[in-house]
């Protein structure tokens, strides 16, 4: 029961991790448009 309790809280925090990271990229991406896109680093 652990292993499988285990794995399921690893996928659901990279699920997380993937989520957030994808929502900042998508932020970052409407900025950009708005100033410009060479500003990015």
């Amino acid at each position: 029961m652990a292993n499988t309790t285990d794995t399921v809280f690893v996928i659901l925090c990279t699920l997380l991790v993937w989520t957030m990271t994808g929502g900042l990229a998508l932020f970052y991406g409407g900025l950009s448009k708005k100033k410009d896109i060479s500003s990015i680093p």
